[in-house]
C-alpha cells in the first residue's frame, strides 16, 4: 500500500511540475509582416525581437519566422534567464531567418550581461564598421557594468560579409559557441577577452579578411594597419587584428573541432592565456 502512494504522489508531483512548466513557459512569435501591437502569437506575430524580448519571462521560447530583419538585438540583465529555464531566441531555420544590417547598423546582436540566454539558427550579414577589437563584434556576448554574462549559448548562427569582426565573447562565464560559422567578413572570426570557462565547439572561419573594394578604416590606414595590396583590394595587417580568430588575456578556453581556412592573418592565435 506504502508502495501505491509513494508511486501516486512522484507521479503527481511530477504532473504538477509538468503543468506549472506549460502554465508559465509561453512562446512568442516575430514575423517579416508582424506588428508590435499584436500577441505575438504565431497567427499574429511581433515586429521586433526587442517586442518579443520586452514581454519575455525566463523559459520563455522566442520564434522568428522566416524572413528578413533589420534590427539590433539588444540583451540586458533584465532580460535574463535561468540555469533552468534559459530564455530561448531560435529562428525557423539559418538560411532562412536573416538579419541584415544593410551597412548602415554597426551590430546586430548584443548579449549584455543577460545570463542563460540561448540563441540559435540564424544569419548575421553586412554591419557597418565600428571597429576591428573583439569589444565590436557584430554578434557578442560581453559583460555590463562590468558584471560578466554567465551561462549564454549562441548555436547554429552564420555571420557573414561584415566590415568588422564577425563573433566576440567578452568577459563571460560558462558560454557555450556550437557550430558557429564567421564567412567572408574583414576582421577576425571569432575571438574573446578575459573570458572564462567558454566552450567553442564544430565551429568554422572562412575566408576571414579577403579583401575588401573600399577602405572602411581610413584611420588604420595612416597607422599602416589596413593596406592596399596589389590586388586593389583592402586588407588589414596579417598577424594585427585580423585573420580567424584572437583570444587575449584568457582564463580558460577550450576549443574542439575547429577550423579555419582561406584567413589572411592567423587562424587562431592567444596572448596572455592562463589556460586554453
Amino acid at each position: 500500500v506504502w508502495a501505491m502512494m509513494h508511486k501516486g504522489a512522484c507521479c503527481a508531483a511530477l504532473l504538477c511540475t509538468a503543468l506549472a512548466f506549460s502554465v508559465w513557459a509561453d512562446q512568442y512569435f516575430v514575423g517579416p509582416e508582424g506588428d508590435d501591437a499584436n500577441v505575438g502569437g504565431e497567427g499574429a506575430p511581433f515586429a521586433t525581437v526587442g517586442k518579443a524580448v520586452s514581454v519575455a519571462n525566463p523559459g520563455d521560447v522566442i520564434t522568428i519566422l522566416t524572413g528578413t530583419y533589420k534590427e539590433t538585438i539588444d540583451l540586458y540583465p533584465e532580460h535574463s534567464g535561468t540555469e533552468t529555464s534559459p530564455l530561448v531566441i531560435q529562428g525557423e531555420s539559418i538560411e532562412g531567418v536573416v538579419f541584415d544590417a544593410d551597412l548602415e547598423l554597426p551590430e546586430l546582436l548584443v548579449i549584455r550581461g543577460a545570463d542563460y540566454v540561448h540563441v540559435k539558427k540564424m544569419t548575421f550579414r553586412n554591419t557597418k564598421n565600428l571597429g576591428v577589437q573583439m569589444e565590436t563584434g557584430a554578434v557578442r556576448v560581453q559583460d555590463h557594468e562590468e558584471e560578466p554574462a554567465t551561462g549564454c549559448v549562441l548555436e547554429d548562427l552564420v555571420t557573414e560579409q561584415c566590415e568588422g569582426v564577425a563573433f566576440g565573447f567578452i568577459r563571460v562565464v560558462d558560454c557555450i559557441g556550437r557550430r558557429l560559422v564567421a564567412q567572408d567578413n574583414l576582421g577576425s572570426g571569432i575571438g574573446g577577452n578575459a573570458v572564462e570557462d567558454l566552450l567553442l565547439k564544430g565551429c568554422r572561419v572562412l575566408r576571414s579578411n579577403p579583401g575588401w573594394d573600399y577602405n572602411p578604416f581610413p584611420a588604420l590606414a595612416n597607422e599602416g594597419n589596413i593596406i592596399e595590396n596589389s590586388d586593389g583590394k583592402w586588407r588589414l595587417k596579417a598577424g594585427w587584428e585580423a585573420g580567424g580568430g584572437k583570444f587575449v588575456y584568457t582564463k580558460s578556453c577550450t576549443v574542439e573541432d575547429h577550423l579555419a581556412s582561406d584567413c589572411y592573418g592567423p587562424a587562431c592565435g592567444t596572448t596572455g592565456a592562463t589556460r586554453t
